[in-house]
């Protein structure tokens, strides 16, 4: 079942976390839940230990697909400091391109790129799996079909094409 969370010092029974799993409102609260003397304003010690970490722990408990949404999130990071690594081996092709780092550029911009697509495929999953909205949806395909652009120009250039414009890439797969 659901565990009664934690919310500003007040004990939230499971009975009032809605079919959503939202937290109630203060509107739906009883005046009970807002009395002092209701035996909720002391906290046991695994209760205080908790309450002085993260503030939301219980909340986040609330959300669902959780741990899809936690991987997803790991997998923007790890797409987010490979592109970081793309643009710095961009700037060392100018300083010296014939380094190591320098030659990594388009396989640093490949690793970004499949980590951006499957973080939005897997983003897209969990849009229906918690049943998001329509422009949620629209919002979260487009950006899907974005990174299916965003990974010609990388991918290309690992071939080194003079037709696909050699070691840059497609030029044009950016703009889409």
């Amino acid at each position: 079942g659901v565990k009664a969370a934690l919310c500003g010092g007040q004990q939230i029974c499971p009975s009032q976390v809605g079919p959503d799993r939202r937290l109630p409102t203060a509107a739906a609260m009883s005046d009970s839940d807002f009395n002092e003397d209701s035996g909720n304003d002391s906290l046991s010690d695994s209760e205080v230990g908790k309450a002085d970490g993260f503030p939301f722990t219980e909340e986040a408990k609330l959300i669902p697909f959780r741990m899809q949404q936690v991987v997803l999130n790991w997998i923007f990071i790890v797409a987010s400091v490979a592109l970081i690594l793309d643009f710095g081996a961009l700037q060392e092709l100018f300083v010296d391109p014939k380094s190591r780092f320098a030659e990594l550029c388009n396989w640093f911009g490949v690793l970004s790129c499949i980590c951006w697509l499957l973080g939005f495929i897997l983003l897209c999953h969990w849009l229906h799996s918690v049943g998001a909205t329509q422009m949620g949806l629209a919002g979260a395909y487009m950006k899907l079909v974005a990174s299916c652009f965003f990974n010609l120009q990388p991918l290309t250039g690992t071939m080194n094409d003079p037709l696909l414009g050699g070691s840059a890439g497609l030029w044009w797969s950016n703009l889409t």
